[in-house]
């Protein structure tokens, strides 16, 4: 599969290595990897944005494996200096992404600056990524 989806290669290195391990990480569990944000929208800065994108899935992502994305977030940070810290993405599953339901809003998410890939709260302004 090939990820020319953006003009910078290292970005769409960056973004092909996630889906590929995301992938086998999620199995069956796995439906899709969307970008949203400053590279879908035409305002991706090289000097200040970063890559967000999310993982839609069958069914709540927990267990063992959460705990395997969490590691991959961990290992794959470490793999650039560039873009290593400058990933946002959230896992949800595809029917909470239907709607926003105050009872269903807790998800894995990671933000950027950061490499821990945690279960947060998914606020109100979630309803436009979706």
């Amino acid at each position: 599969m090939s990820f020319a989806i953006s003009p910078y290669p290292d970005v769409n290195a960056v973004l092909a290595r996630y889906h590929r391990y995301i992938k086998v990480i999620l199995g069956d569990k796995f439906l899709g990897m969307y970008l949203y944000g400053s590279l879908t929208i035409g305002y991706f800065d090289w000097d200040s944005s970063d890559i967000d994108y999310l993982v839609a899935t069958t069914e709540e992502i927990r267990g063992d494996t959460l705990a395997k994305l969490q590691q991959m977030h961990v290992d794959l940070s470490k793999e650039s200096d560039r873009w290593g810290l400058e990933i946002e993405a959230s896992y949800i599953p595809q029917k909470a992404l239907w709607k926003h339901d105050l009872d269903d809003r807790h998800h894995p998410h990671i933000d950027r600056g950061d490499n821990r890939l945690d279960v947060m709260q998914h606020d109100m302004d979630w309803i436009v990524q979706r």
